[in-house]
């Protein structure tokens, strides 16, 4: 989570702090505690992230928090005493939209980090008209982890998006505790939000390969993008790369974004998992012997096509190629490129897999390829 001082433009500072889990002293720490894959890779031990253009950088985890709740409550005590307590606010929508890809891993990982926090009041914020029981459900394991849960359950979420732009109807009308920092993790800040405003813009992907956005998402963000990075007092971004997109097609000043680099937990991502637990799951996926692995969502902005053709020039004892993840926009060509290539014995599809398994999926791989084009 790394440099929260610096989102709503308070002071930051370094330290050591100890591993919940381990109990070893880290020095820094990890960045996001989870990835959106092809990003930046933090080291647990040392805290150091690299992003696309090779540049390094520290990522202080609870520190930072505990730094930005401690220069929020300074600057808090002369108008509300001594017991100021620092509220912050997370739009969480993104969880309940079933299974997790890039975005709402990070998001999920940042809410899970900071419920260690005692000293932040947390608010999740959703909208649950209409949505399933199971969704619904899914709220209470932020309770138990000391969140206010504030549900609007009168009006739907997509609706909402789709009108803003052209209704400024409140955010504040459907949430009605007023947190002093509200944190959007996807791209869009609505009107009317009460505090500070936080908001993630991981990439420029749907103005640097508009044709691998779906239309309907494309649209939205010509919308509202610029729009919410002018409300927003804070921009978060994942790497100097994207800094330097945000910069260039939306002329945003430079001292409003912040660099956040994604880390990886290492508590699911390691070499340790025994030879036993990673034959089991490659038996029920009837992985046998060596394969080379792509874990992502199946679209064209992650290169697959390219990716499946240069495979089928490679000699026939390389092993099979297995592709993890979810079918998204545009996926049929990709399905369609195995097949004309006559590679449906050697492609293999898995489909989304359980969040458990896919450390030990990984760990049974030859190698992991990654080749997206952004």
């Amino acid at each position: 989570i790394g440099q929260w001082c610096a989102i709503c433009q308070f002071r930051s500072g370094n330290g050591a702090y100890s591993n919940p889990q381990s109990g070893e002293g880290v020095r820094g720490g990890y960045a996001l505690y989870g990835t959106k894959s092809g990003r930046a890779k933090t080291d647990g031990r040392t805290g150091t992230a690299a992003d696309e253009t090779g540049i390094s950088g520290r990522c202080d985890v609870k520190e930072g928090i505990k730094t930005l709740s401690g220069s929020l409550a300074g600057k808090g005590r002369q108008k509300r005493g001594i017991g100021f307590v620092l509220k912050v606010a997370f739009d969480g929508q993104i969880l309940l939209k079933g299974k997790k890809t890039g975005i709402a891993w990070c998001a999920e990982s940042i809410l899970l980090q900071l419920a260690e926090q005692k000293k932040i009041e947390k608010q999740f914020n959703c909208f649950t008209f209409a949505y399933p029981s199971e969704s619904k459900a899914f709220l209470e394991k932020y309770r138990k982890l000391d969140y206010q849960v504030q549900e609007c359950r009168w009006f739907h979420d997509v609706l909402y998006r789709m009108i803003w732009y052209y209704l400024p109807i409140p955010y504040s009308i459907f949430f009605k505790k007023k947190a002093d920092v509200t944190v959007f993790f996807n791209y869009a800040v609505p009107p009317g939000v009460y505090g500070k405003k936080v908001v993630f813009v991981h990439d420029m992907a749907y103005r640097t390969f508009p044709k691998t956005v779906r239309r309907k998402t494309k649209c939205f963000l010509e919308l509202v993008l610029e729009k919410s990075c002018k409300r927003a007092d804070r921009i978060v971004t994942i790497s100097e790369f994207s800094k330097q997109e945000i910069i260039r097609y939306l002329n945003v000043p430079e001292e409003k974004i912040s660099v956040i680099p994604l880390g990886v937990d290492r508590h699911r991502f390691h070499t340790g998992y025994p030879a036993a637990r990673i034959k089991k799951v490659k038996q029920k996926y009837g992985l046998e012997g060596e394969y080379l692995l792509y874990v992502g969502t199946i679209e064209p902005r992650k290169n697959l096509k390219r990716l499946i053709e240069a495979y089928a020039q490679l000699p026939l004892y390389v092993p099979k190629l297995v592709l993890v993840g979810k079918k998204g926009w545009l996926y049929q060509e990709i399905f369609q490129t195995v097949e004309r290539l006559g590679l449906k014995k050697r492609v293999v599809f898995l489909g989304y897999a359980a969040d458990q398994e896919i450390p030990l999926i990984m760990a049974g791989a030859k190698c992991f390829l990654f080749p997206s084009l952004y």
